[in-house]
């Protein structure tokens, strides 16, 4: 049966700042030793810390089952990247254009930030 941190009642807590540090992720294991160094399952009841060893286990049995579909991920992902700025412009275009029919005299869609830092940079101004 596949852990459930629900039924479980736990909570995840960093023990440092970075979650998982960017060296030595040559395989998900020592990815997931790392991790499991760096983080600590607490239970929400009474703050009692609960076994990784388990939980890496249990985890390391999931990803053996799933690892083969992993393929989908960097699919979608790379979807997502392509599909991104085009429907973050087109939603603030939709969105000055209802501006626009509802009386606002003056919207203007204006860079914030770098386009490459995220396609989230542009910003919808309207005077009314």
């Amino acid at each position: 049966m596949a852990f459930n941190f629900v039924t479980e009642n736990l909570v995840l807590k960093k023990k440092r700042r970075r979650g998982v540090r960017k060296t030595n992720r040559s395989t998900f294991e020592s990815f997931m030793d790392d991790a499991l160094k760096r983080y600590e399952f607490v239970a929400r009841t009474n703050e009692s810390h609960y076994d990784t060893s388990t939980v890496l286990c249990q985890v390391a049995e999931l990803w053996h089952h799933y690892k083969a579909s992993c393929h989908a991920a960097e699919i979608v992902t790379v979807l997502q990247m392509a599909v991104q700025g085009v429907a973050e412009s087109f939603v603030l275009a939709d969105r000055a254009a209802y501006l626009q029919e509802h009386a606002v005299s003056s919207v203007d869609i204006v860079q914030v930030m770098d386009d490459h830092v995220s396609p989230r940079c542009l910003a919808l101004v309207a005077r009314k």
